[in-house]
């Protein structure tokens, strides 16, 4: 668990829920479900205080404990689940390193630049370009894979720019 969880789960045991002492039988605008109380342990016993000073104590939001108590009338967790969905549109893994693979099996040359910081490699076919080079990919693709790739070419240019030490002649 993260330290947001925990703090969520030590504010939960804070305050307790329970029903309204008189209900309307006429619906308003805003009919209360829950009526709060709020506790805090002061030398092992539970004083009951009021909700701005555990705020000021706390030093946090009336809305961050809003929102725990609308989890707990909702019967939701209190953890949060911020950044927990996965990226659908992400391209795996394996793609990626068959395209490595394939450029590591293509005919290149070194580069008479040579420095340290930089190992750039030339496909020796000067009549390879990016536009070929992404088709070349993909029928390499279907051939290992007997899928087809649904890749664009923007994504492939711009990874084989970025992570790629090859060039065109």
């Amino acid at each position: 668990m993260k330290v947001f969880d925990n703090q969520n789960l030590w504010l939960c045991n804070l305050f307790e829920k329970s029903l309204p002492k008189r209900r309307e039988e006429e619906v308003k605008v805003k009919n209360r479900e829950a009526s709060w109380k709020y506790f805090f342990n002061y030398k092992g016993e539970k004083k009951q205080i009021c909700l701005n000073f555990l705020l000021k104590l706390l030093q946090i939001s009336r809305k961050r404990i809003r929102t725990l108590q609308t989890k707990i009338i909702n019967g939701e967790s209190v953890c949060d689940n911020r950044g927990k969905n996965s990226n659908k549109n992400k391209i795996p893994q394996e793609i990626w390193n068959l395209l490595h693979s394939m450029l590591s099996e293509m005919r290149t040359t070194n580069s008479h630049y040579k420095t340290k910081s930089m190992d750039l490699k030339y496909f020796e076919d000067t009549d390879l370009n990016m536009k070929k080079l992404y088709k070349v990919f993909l029928s390499f693709y279907k051939d290992e894979t007997q899928n087809d790739l649904k890749l664009e070419y923007s994504t492939f240019a711009k990874y084989f720019n970025l992570n790629c030490n090859y060039s065109f002649k």
